[in-house]
């Protein structure tokens, strides 16, 4: 006789904030493991490569706890949404760096960086020749954003949805995501690029558009320095008119959204499969 199948088990939001914080300790111990073996610190790029086995192993294990044994593609928010929501959350990635990067300028200015942590990250981020530069966008503008959203607004907010509620579920894995950085200073601008995660999750009831965004956001940084835009240790300054008209395009697209998601058909259908 067969057994029956375990049932998952709840997922509360202060669990899954948990989760985030077991991924991000699975993280440094890994890249530690990995520069012990190299005898020097990781390149972003093994990184990138380190993060993304370490999320897709978390990923797992959330899945196999939480949603049971539902299929993979539904667990993950990976579903159909109004076609609109991706081009437009493409949108509001790249122009929400416009009052995250207002934000981040006005922390410096109360709390600046140590010049060795700047030195740091500038050697992180260093990015000579051709081919260091293509595994950079390919890394940090593709490969981070997919392995990241399938973790905090795939596996983690799809558990919590299913039992508490949208609302529950954008909080917790907003936080998770903000706290799963290091630095203090990057927390206040990585929690409005949380907020704009969440609200297109929940307005679109899709994985998809969140990729799009996160896409967006990645790419616009890594394109800034490539290009001369910006530099590590100094990210490119929006002067007051772009800051407005960056920040004003971001609450459009925002609004955009959400109308979107309320008046879609499509995009109920893909929020009511969240439950």
């Amino acid at each position: 006789m067969t057994e029956p199948a375990t049932a998952p088990r709840p997922l509360p939001p202060a669990l899954a904030v948990g989760w985030g914080f077991g991924a991000t300790a699975g993280l440094v111990l890994s890249a530690q493991i990995l520069a012990s073996m190299r005898g020097a610190v990781p390149d972003l790029v093994s990184l990138g490569l380190v993060e993304g086995i370490v999320l897709f192993v978390t990923s797992a294990l959330v899945l196999r706890l939480h949603q049971g044994e539902r299929e993979l593609a539904p667990a993950l928010g990976l579903r159909a949404t109004h076609p609109g929501l991706v081009p437009l959350a493409l949108a509001l990635g790249v122009v929400l760096h416009a009052p995250a990067e207002w934000l981040y300028e006005r922390i410096e200015r109360l709390w600046p960086t140590p010049a060795d942590d700047l030195a740091a990250k500038a050697a992180l981020l260093a990015a000579d020749g051709p081919v260091r530069q293509v595994a950079l966008v390919l890394v940090v503008a593709c490969g981070i954003p997919v392995v990241e959203e399938i973790f905090y607004r795939g596996a983690l907010f799809g558990a919590v949805r299913r039992g508490a509620g949208a609302l529950s579920a954008s909080l917790a894995t907003g936080a998770a995501f903000v706290l799963g950085h290091f630095d203090l200073r990057t927390w206040a601008p990585l929690a409005l690029v949380a907020a704009a995660l969440s609200l297109v999750r929940a307005s679109g009831g899709s994985l998809l558009p969140c990729v799009a965004l996160h896409v967006g956001f990645n790419a616009t940084t890594v394109g800034a320095l490539l290009l001369g835009l910006s530099a590590p240790a100094s990210p490119a300054s929006l002067g007051a008119g772009a800051t407005l008209a960056g920040t004003a395009l971001t609450v459009a697209l925002g609004w955009g959204i959400v109308a979107i998601g309320r008046r879609s058909a499509v995009a109920a259908a893909a929020r009511a499969a969240d439950d």
